[in-house]
């Protein structure tokens, strides 16, 4: 038997505010970054909070690559507001904070009641960026403060139940964000279009969230407040975080994982590094070169043999890197070879461990992946 089902309800093409009204929470938690509450971005709702003596509370301790110190901080804060509604505004990093605050939160609870009679607050995703997807997630990432090294957690108890695609909180996201945001949001898909746990469901999402991100992502990047290409990039990044929700991810992402922590690399921009490396290395398998050809074909690149027209999608991916002025090695970062190498053990240790590499499409070596790696110097 095999279930499909979507946990998360998607609301867009209105504002978070509007929606937020129609619920009339009793007591709110607003998890923020201090970036977006200097931007008035949490104003809205302070002000409509306000007129209704609805009283609320911000954690505004967010940073990026939250930690599990933040956790901890964030799981106080959540007992002592015992708010009936959790809001998470921001880019990935708060609303997987406040994931992963929402899953300690019940978790430590079920230590001392049945989770039948928990009380769970309705918790409510509001992303400002387009790409992690997490508005629609039941994973998060957290950072070890010790080791630098990242881990995934996975569990239904921190999907959202609304994710809130509000368009105009994307309009002031610089240009360097939106190509960051926009090629994870590329990976999801392509990784999750060729994942070994992929269905026909997460195809269609993989496929629509494609299309959508070579079409707009470029238009959304070259001009912010090109309202249409915004908005068709804001569904992408969830069509894309559906797909992978379901299909899983793959070495792609663990490579990028392990990177991004040792040099801290921002995690947008370290899966665009790894992109077309992995897409090539994939092409030892004749099943993802099929993968990739049924892709270039539903952009329009069809020249020929599945060899050929995989090959062109992942060189159509280099140059839509070009146009975005991502970086195509590690040195154009301004991090050396040797570094690299000091760090080659770590990053295999790491990618073995990383939950992404479990559904790549075919098992990898320790060799491998060092070619892949190395390739990026």
């Amino acid at each position: 038997m095999k279930i499909h089902q979507e946990l998360t309800k998607i609301v867009y093409d209105t504002s978070a505010i509007d929606y937020i009204k129609l619920l009339a929470p009793k007591s709110v938690c607003l998890t923020s970054d201090p970036f977006m509450i200097k931007l008035g971005v949490l104003a809205p709702f302070e002000q409509y909070f306000n007129s209704k003596g609805i009283p609320y509370k911000i954690f505004s301790d967010v940073q990026p690559n939250p930690s599990e110190a933040l956790v901890r901080k964030g799981l106080l804060h959540i007992i002592e507001t015992k708010p009936d509604v959790i809001i998470a505004i921001g880019g990935g990093s708060a609303i997987d904070l406040a994931k992963a605050i929402m899953y300690y939160c019940i978790h430590i609870k079920t230590e001392f009641m049945s989770i039948e009679s928990i009380h769970k607050p309705i918790f409510i995703a509001v992303p400002t960026t387009s790409g992690t997807g997490s508005e629609i997630t039941n994973y998060t990432v957290i950072t070890d403060e010790e080791t630098g090294a990242k881990r995934v957690i996975q569990s239904e108890l921190m999907q959202p139940d609304v994710a809130i695609l509000d368009v105009e909180l994307t309009m002031s996201a610089p240009g360097s964000i939106t190509a960051d945001t926009g090629v994870d949001a590329l990976t999801h898909a392509l990784e999750a279009y060729v994942s070994k746990l992929r269905t026909p469901f997460s195809d269609a999402y993989a496929l629509k969230a494609i299309d959508l991100i070579f079409k707009n992502l470029i238009p959304a990047y070259e001009n912010g407040n090109h309202k249409e290409s915004r908005q068709n990039m804001q569904i992408a990044a969830t069509l894309a975080g559906l797909s992978f929700n379901h299909a899983g991810l793959g070495i792609n992402h663990s490579i990028a994982h392990s990177l991004g922590a040792i040099f801290h690399l921002p995690h947008g921009k370290a899966n665009a590094l790894v992109l077309p490396e992995v897409m090539k290395f994939n092409l030892k398998s004749p099943e993802v070169v099929n993968r990739y050809d049924e892709i270039a074909r539903y952009l329009g690149m069809n020249f020929g043999t599945p060899e050929i027209n995989a090959k062109a999608l992942i060189e159509g991916i280099r140059v839509l890197k070009s146009h975005l002025n991502q970086p195509g090695k590690l040195t154009d970062l301004d991090i050396d070879m040797n570094a690299v190498i000091r760090h080659l053990p770590q990053v295999l240790t790491d990618v073995k461990a990383d939950y992404c590499t479990v559904s790549h499409p075919f098992a990898v070596t320790d060799e491998d992946i060092r070619g892949i790696v190395m390739a990026l110097v």
